[in-house]
């Protein structure tokens, strides 16, 4: 896919998202994506617990309260990537200050 090319995806829950697409994508193209993906919510778990095995989903609602970010356009996909864009980058600033600067450093 030419728009996405070799870009991370950055989203919340992601692998839900991905899943949606990869099946529109085959059904209508025969393709899929198969770019790498990053998840704010397993971000934000590893951020809170770097040994944490395992993935137990934290809300994006509750992490907006958490990290102060206004959720008055949830559930609609505009407002849902703006308040997830604004986590990632709270989650970064986080990262940043612990010495995580590029992205192998993060993975």
């Amino acid at each position: 896919m030419q728009i996405a090319k070799n870009s991370i995806i950055v989203g919340h829950h992601i692998s839900f998202d991905i899943a949606i697409l990869n099946q529109a994508l085959r059904l209508h193209f025969g393709l899929q994506l198969r770019n790498r993906t990053l998840d704010t919510g397993w971000l934000a778990k590893r951020i809170e617990n770097p040994n944490i095995i395992g993935f137990n989903p934290i809300p994006l609602d509750q992490l907006c309260e958490q990290h102060q970010i206004p959720s008055g356009q949830r559930h609609m996909a505009a407002g849902d990537a703006y308040i997830t864009s604004l986590l990632f980058l709270k989650l970064l600033g986080q990262l940043e200050r612990r010495g995580v600067r590029r992205l192998g450093d993060l993975l």
